[in-house]
């Protein structure tokens, strides 16, 4: 019965969370724009030996790729995003409120645009 219900409501979309509206056609944004009330996204590299550049492709332009959905979305009530390992580590006080505000999106974006322009050698030093 579940099944069924879910069935109804979750099919696959190819795309990647790393590229310009996801990597998906566009008949497939329009239709999680038109659709979707609720996103989780949970897609991360936690390769920590990666170079920086492909994590921060995956991680961060990723997370910020799922913002522009969700901003897309005309019934968007929740987006959930999961963070990766020890970013909620054990504290003393419970666990780690994160807000953000427009100037600490900014300053991302620019940090992010800049690895990305980088070389492999590059990020490498």
């Amino acid at each position: 019965m579940y099944s069924e219900y879910l069935a109804e409501k979750v099919f696959p979309i190819e795309g990647d969370i790393s590229e310009d509206n996801l990597g998906m056609k566009s008949e497939d944004w329009n239709l999680l724009a038109e659709e979707v009330d609720v996103i989780f996204n949970i897609a991360a590299s936690v390769d920590f030996i990666a170079r920086l550049d492909i994590n921060m492709r995956i991680n961060t332009r990723g997370a910020m790729n799922i913002l522009q959905l969700a901003k897309a979305c005309s019934k968007i009530q929740v987006l959930c995003q999961i963070s990766t390992a020890y970013a909620n580590s054990q504290k003393p006080k419970g666990p780690v409120e994160e807000t953000i505000d427009e100037d600490d999106v900014e300053k991302l974006e620019s940090i992010l645009e800049e690895v990305l322009q980088m070389s492999p050698e590059e990020v490498e030093e």
